[in-house]
């Protein structure tokens, strides 16, 4: 129901072809901030940053790493597959020919029949859907030369069609062909910087109209449920990003929006609100806005002129009131952004000592070579947030458990090469990551590698709250954590075990194919990652989250209490043991 709701509001900003990926799993790229991706969709919390993001973020291959977050020693890249399958001078021959004119530096004239022929061809070889030898044989029976002859191939809107109904036919909802724009607006999602405002807005009471609409909603009863009126107005929050254009005009969180451009929004769709607030970097827009402060109401007119913003991926908050910096939530919008590991390894650390680590000469972090998470760490208890976390990077997700947990297994992945199967498995040692390759069931490679570095405590109570929109590459570190220990809250994950990656072709197009399958802490993800506590949000809270609270938050920071209350009791008890076997080793003695 809210779903459908939802693609109605983005169903102005994009075409046909792109909404149904939008909506399995981008929209949680786009719902951002702190409380806001705490399970708040009723509202519709979109960040307006001028360009609507629209594309799946590809849980997949993105470049390497980048920039290393030092540890005991320099952390070495995992090694790639090509280290371990070598091709023999006639298969790469074939592969030459086959792929020619493929590549991303072909910017020629259009070719539908070539670019045609690159998709079918990466398809056949690397689409994991394909892995059985039949399944592939009839594929390629059908579909190789379907529109050789036809003429479908000699336009580009032709060709996009011929290309859409042949990766239609995988069954695969992951798999898809990304036009011109396409690779752009994903490009973008992977920098983490766009144009615009630089602020959240939200809509009231949108969940109780749409429930109000019964199980089945028409188009219509929906388009009114977004329709802003006296009660369901839409509002700046949470805080707009800090230092950015909205935060510097003047921008607070709980703003009632009234008038954009001179124009008043009551009327006004969700979405047209989002649009007017949307434009061009250097380009300036007059927001007018109710506040309300100790009592008093007072009209503002803000002048914001737009610019590039970086999209923060990664938000810390304090969540103990009673004892500062004990309880910490950290929040991940996504696993995108190329610098994600560093951020995310920088907020934690700070979380753990209140220092801030400076940025080396090579882009890079170091942490203090005698750091002992056991003594050097003030949490007491952690809550990732993960909620509408929609993956992204599967190096991303390979890294940032390192930094959680001392040792265990960590992610096996199958990927097809050709008619190779080829299984990798990593595994946590205290100082070591290490890498066994398998291929077609037999053990090619067992390497081993300085891995990063782990700053929390063992034992440290850890929490990770999920919803129906954490997918992918959030699975695979919840799921990791939940077989280490750390207790799931929320409602069950997406369910989404395969990956994708990104292959660039001609004339600036690419194709996302699924190419692995993953298991986290090398167990089966099953139908969806299940909560241990599975709490639902209250339709109050998503009607108006700036006034209700968090029920998925709540019971995160009560299940922290509760487990910190037990390890307390049982080393009360353990120490009252202790002295009571002293004693009576003591007498024994006598």
């Amino acid at each position: 129901m809210l779903l459908s709701f939802v693609q109605l509001i983005i169903g102005v900003f994009m075409k046909d072809a792109e909404k149904s990926a939008f909506l399995r799993f981008l929209l949680p790229a786009l719902v951002a901030g702190r409380r806001a991706l705490r399970g708040n969709l009723g509202t519709v919390c979109l960040l307006i940053l001028g360009v609507t993001l629209v594309l799946m973020v590809a849980f997949g291959r993105h470049g390497t790493i980048g920039a290393s977050v030092t540890a005991r020693s320099t952390t070495t890249a995992l090694p790639a597959i090509a280290n371990v399958t070598a091709d023999s001078p006639a298969n790469a021959a074939a592969d030459a020919a086959m792929f020619a004119g493929c590549e991303p530096a072909n910017r020629g004239s259009f070719d539908g029949h070539l670019l045609y022929r690159c998709v079918f061809n990466y398809t056949r070889q690397r689409e994991y859907s394909l892995i059985d030898a039949a399944v592939a044989e009839k594929f390629a029976a059908e579909f190789e030369h379907k529109h050789d002859q036809d003429g479908m191939l000699d336009s580009e809107d032709g060709t996009k069609n011929a290309i859409d109904e042949m990766l239609a036919s995988l069954n695969q909802p992951h798999t898809r062909f990304l036009d011109v724009n396409g690779v752009q607006q994903l490009l973008s999602h992977i920098r983490g910087t766009l144009s615009g405002v630089g602020a959240y807005v939200m809509q009231k009471g949108v969940e109780s109209r749409i429930k109000a609409a019964g199980v089945n909603p028409t188009p219509g009863q929906l388009l009114a449920a977004q329709i802003v009126t006296p009660a369901s107005g839409v509002y700046f929050w949470p805080a707009p990003l800090p230092g950015g254009p909205a935060d510097r005009a003047g921008v607070r969180s709980g703003d009632h929006i009234l008038k954009i451009g001179g124009e008043p929004v009551e009327g006004h769709t969700f979405s047209e609100v989002s649009q007017l607030l949307q434009g061009e970097a250097g380009s300036q827009v007059q927001v007018v806005v109710e506040r309300r402060s100790g009592g008093n109401t007072s009209q503002l007119s803000l002048q914001i002129t737009r610019e590039a913003v970086t999209v923060p991926m990664v938000q810390t908050d304090d969540l103990d009131d009673t004892a500062p910096g004990t309880i910490a939530s950290l929040t991940l919008t996504a696993f995108a952004s190329k610098d994600l590991h560093i951020t995310f390894a920088q907020s934690l650390f700070r979380l753990c000592t209140g220092i801030s680590l400076p940025v080396n000469a090579g882009g890079g972090i170091d942490f203090p070579t005698d750091y002992d998470p056991e003594t050097g760490c003030k949490l007491k208890g952690l809550v990732l947030d993960f909620r509408n976390d929609g993956g992204g990077r599967d190096d991303f997700a390979k890294i940032i458990p390192q930094l959680l947990i001392d040792h265990g297994p960590l992610v096996s992945t199958w990927e097809r090469h050709g008619n190779q199967i080829v299984e990798t498995k990593l595994v946590l040692e205290p100082n070591t990551l290490v890498t066994e390759i398998f291929i077609d069931g037999e053990l090619k490679s067992a390497t081993g590698a300085d891995r990063y570095m782990n700053l929390l405590p063992r034992n440290l109570p850890i929490v990770v709250l999920i919803n129906g929109r954490s997918a992918s590459a959030s699975e695979m570190v919840a799921g990791l954590l939940q077989r280490h220990g750390a207790t799931i809250v929320g409602t069950p994950s997406y369910g989404k075990d395969v990956g994708q990656e990104v292959i660039p072709l001609a004339f600036g197009t690419a194709l996302k194919t699924t190419v692995l399958k993953f298991k986290p802490g090398d167990e089966e993800l099953g139908a969806a990652i299940m909560p241990d506590v599975e709490v639902e949000q209250s339709t109050a809270y998503l009607d108006d989250p700036m006034s209700v609270r968090d029920a998925q938050l709540t019971r995160a920071v009560e299940v922290i209490r509760n487990r910190i209350a037990q390890a307390s009791t049982a080393s009360r008890r353990a120490d009252q043991l202790r002295q009571q076997h002293k004693e009576r080793d003591a007498r024994a003695a006598l």
